[in-house]
């Protein structure tokens, strides 16, 4: 039976509170069990799962190719058309299933030949079979982000009860790996549950497999020089330092960011993407500039409270939270906070310009030469500064990307645009800070959690009345939303 078109899709607003959701799922998931587990496998341990993992990574970048970034886009620009949008996914799914069959063989050839870690490489296998059956991209490209929320939201809760109940010592650094990636796993097949509801049956043109190949590649260039500075740095300091020790260290400090990021930038930019990549198909210019400047806004209002909080309560923050173990957090935590604020923005320029522009190859040249900056510094600061020096070569080489991307958007991207959303934002986060630093003196015989407690409660109101006192637009904006639902509710 054939299937009905789609209805229009839901707002932007309510697909960006769907992903906010999940990312703030995301967010308490770690919360709930970093604390246990860094305590329980110790800072060794978490180093293990890190190092694999960043092993794991390169064979699941070539097996993914470009397949989310691209299917999403092509899938968005389709989606008003069931037949056209079919056939392409199971033309670019064909694709995405073949080159991760291959990768999956190699990694556990790969995994046979590591005996020092190969129990726990194997394990991984799962997390790389469940690149084979991840469709996310499809349900993301036709905005019904629902599905990607619910399922994955399901079996995140599923993997932190498993984690209380059968991590328990040291030991089981595998038992934690086998959760995480059978969990990866499960998710991703549970996606195809869904998928009668919006693809038919359609006929399969080779020519076409060739045409979406090379378009995957266009994005699998972006994503592999991205690894460079995300992965590489911890393969690095395994390598150089021989320290599992520094790479749970490292490892722990960029859980943290990397949650930051994805409340600050994935929530939006996923939902701001699918609608961009249609806005283009459209050539609606004026449309697409505004949302643009909306992203700008909302993404630097979080990015730079999450930089100056993290700054300011970092060393109350990582000793109660990972443990005294753990004291050199504190220092990588501030050196990659300021990160946030600077990929905050070239996020939005990828998202905004290079990618839904079809300007894949411009885009890659900037972070191919970020990324060699990336392996440079990390080769003369790791052997001397081990995980600190990969924090500031991740920090230097973000802010050189940073910079390639503004002037590389041909001024749909100004400096000075930027710096008139971001400096009020940038006036209240130093209040904030200083707000922070003066209470950690003042209420030092309090305890760690009930002093943490009151830093991020009073800070985040400090944040918001210095942005209201400052007239900062984004603030402004929203009193403008809460008076007009409020007289609504008046009137009814």
């Amino acid at each position: 039976m054939k299937k009905k078109r789609l209805n229009n899709s839901h707002s932007l607003k309510v697909n960006i509170i769907f992903n906010l959701l999940y990312e703030l799922l995301v967010v308490f998931t770690p919360f709930i069990t970093a604390p246990y587990v860094s305590r329980v496998l110790q800072p060794e341990g978490v180093g293990i799962n890190s190092y694999t993992n960043s092993l794991l990574m390169y064979f699941t970048l070539f097996a993914a190719l470009g397949t989310g970034s691209y299917g999403k886009k092509i899938i968005s620009g389709l989606r008003d058309k069931i037949e056209l949008y079919s056939e392409a996914f199971w033309e670019i799914e064909i694709i995405s299933i073949l080159m991760g069959s291959i990768f999956l063989v190699l990694w556990i050839l790969f995994s046979l030949f590591y005996k020092q870690y190969r129990p726990y490489m194997l394990i991984l296998s799962f997390t790389l079979l469940a690149t084979l059956f991840d469709i996310s991209w499809l349900y993301g490209g036709l905005e019904k982000f629902q599905y990607i929320v619910g399922i994955n939201s399901v079996f995140k809760i599923i993997s932190v009860i498993a984690i209380f109940l059968f991590v328990k010592t040291e030991d089981d650094v595998l038992k934690y790996t086998a959760i995480i990636s059978l969990s990866m796993l499960s998710g991703s097949i549970s996606m195809w549950l869904f998928l009668p509801q919006y693809v038919i049956r359609t006929n399969i043109k080779f020519s076409s497999l060739i045409k979406h190949f090379k378009g995957t590649i266009q994005y699998f260039v972006p994503s592999i020089a991205t690894s460079i500075y995300t992965i590489l740095d911890k393969t690095l300091i395994g390598i150089i330092t021989d320290s599992n020790s520094q790479n749970g260290y490292y490892e722990q400090a960029t859980k943290i960011i990397n949650i930051i990021k994805s409340v600050c930038f994935n929530a939006i930019n996923g939902v701001i993407m699918a609608r961009v990549s249609y806005l283009y198909t459209q050539n609606d210019e004026k449309e697409l500039k505004k949302i643009k400047d909306k992203s700008f806004d909302l993404i630097s209002f979080l990015s730079v409270g999450a930089c100056f909080g993290i700054i300011g309560i970092s060393s109350v923050f990582v000793p109660l939270f990972f443990g005294d173990e753990y004291g050199p957090v504190i220092i990588l935590l501030k050196i990659l906070a300021i990160a946030i604020v600077i990929i905050g923005i070239s996020s939005v320029a990828n998202t905004t310009y290079y990618l839904p522009g079809a300007k894949i190859q411009k885009a890659a040249k900037r972070l191919m030469f970020g990324a060699g900056i990336n392996i440079l510094l990390n080769f003369l600061m790791i052997p001397f500064l081990h995980s600190y020096g990969a924090a500031a070569a991740t920090l230097i080489s973000e802010s050189i990307i940073t910079f390639l991307f503004v002037n590389g958007t041909n001024g749909f991207i100004k400096w000075s645009d930027i710096w008139q959303i971001m400096w009020k934002k940038i006036c209240a986060g130093l209040v904030m800070l200083l707000a922070l630093v003066m209470l950690q003196n003042i209420f030092i015989e309090l305890s760690k959690i009930i002093l943490l407690c009151t830093e991020i409660l009073i800070g985040g109101i400090v944040y918001i009345l210095s942005l209201t006192l400052l007239k900062d637009i984004s603030i402004m904006i929203a009193i403008k939303i809460v008076k007009n639902k409020f007289k609504k509710g008046k009137n009814v």
